[in-house]
């Protein structure tokens, strides 16, 4: 349990077996795969489908001064097209990383929240009915919520300064 209350001063002051014990026990809770790709999509699917949810993504994002800094359709596509890998411990290190650089640009983590969120969810939807054929459509709407779950979740470490920062006394 101590590993729990230690959590509390965020992801980035446990040490790496800690920090891993953690992002195991919310792939689990997730029902994400080790192993397997978070959204196993063929490439050409993966690359049309990442790329318009990146399109719909910036075009939301471009409109509100907190998130407008994030409204980079390359950056927003090429964290899509990570999905074809598993959620390995690599992909923990990279989101704590992208979460503390969201933090330096000032992106808030109530954005992250009560915007990033839903136009993530409500986009991909949207993308994936756009440019996939029903079944993987399907898939992608099944998976992705959990997927994008597990990555805001570490940029929420980052983003809110507490990744690698303890609390203060």
């Amino acid at each position: 349990m101590e590993i729990y209350t230690k959590l509390l001063d965020g992801l980035g002051n446990l040490g790496p077996e800690q920090r891993r014990e953690i992002y195991n026990d919310l792939r689990a809770a997730l029902n994400l795969s080790k192993t397997e790709p978070m959204i196993p999509l063929p490439a050409p699917e993966l690359a049309a489908w990442g790329l318009r949810c990146a399109e719909i993504m910036a075009e939301v994002f471009a409109q509100r001064p907190a998130t407008r800094m994030i409204a980079d359709v390359a950056m927003l596509e090429a964290g899509f097209l990570e999905y074809d890998m598993p959620p390995t411990d690599a992909f923990l290190d990279t989101q704590i990383a992208m979460g503390s650089a969201m933090h330096a640009n000032r992106l808030s983590g109530l954005y992250l929240h009560a915007v990033v969120n839903p136009v993530a969810l409500a986009g991909a939807h949207r993308a994936a009915r756009a440019v996939l054929p029903e079944a993987l459509a399907a898939l992608v709407e099944e998976r992705y919520p959990a997927v994008v779950m597990l990555r805001h979740a570490l940029f929420q470490e980052g983003a809110l300064g507490v990744a690698g920062m303890t609390k203060p006394g």
